[in-house]
């Protein structure tokens, strides 16, 4: 299969078209600034009253509606490592 990590600091109908969004499976978003980035993002209303600090939601396959969690925050080494671990598995 195919795995995309899009990653934006401000998601914006330029940056991520509604071919590129409606084609997207698994959708995770933190805190954004308005109604309409977050219907950007997500599909839907409703990540612009996230907490931050870790406060996400998503839209899963196979769920109804969307799912909160509450996630780690993690410093810069350890994204370090996660990235270098993805790099190593997506070279097989």
């Amino acid at each position: 299969g195919i795995f995309l990590i899009f990653a934006a600091q401000r998601p914006e109908d330029r940056v991520l078209p509604v071919n590129l969004r409606d084609n997207l499976g698994n959708r995770l978003v933190l805190r954004v600034e308005s109604e309409g980035t977050s219907v950007i993002s997500l599909g839907e209303k409703g990540a612009e009253r996230l907490l931050g600090k870790g406060h996400l939601a998503a839209r899963l396959q196979g769920e109804d509606g969307l799912v909160m969690a509450q996630v780690p925050i993690m410093n810069a080494e350890t994204v370090r490592r996660l990235v270098t671990q993805c790099q190593a598995i997506a070279k097989g």
